[in-house]
């Protein structure tokens, strides 16, 4: 039984291809040197809060997507 995304927003979808958890992401985040929290980026997930492009970049580059592919433009 496959296991259902709480939410299935580009950037949801791009960390669990990776197979991360929002813990895991929160710890690499801050250990270079962001302030990222595990609701801060539940709160990015779910489209509720937008990060400063600095973080928004360096989430791009650990999933290993293009900036543009993290958000949907609406």
């Amino acid at each position: 039984m496959s296991r259902r995304l709480e939410t299935d927003t580009p950037l949801a979808i791009l960390r669990e291809a990776k197979g991360l958890s929002r813990e895991a992401v929160a710890a690499m985040a801050q250990e270079a040197g962001y302030s990222l929290s595990y609701d801060g980026l539940t709160k990015y997930e779910r489209e509720e809060r937008e990060p400063r492009v600095r973080l928004g970049l360096w989430l791009a580059r650990l999933y290993e997507a293009e900036p543009g592919e993290l958000w949907e433009i609406r």
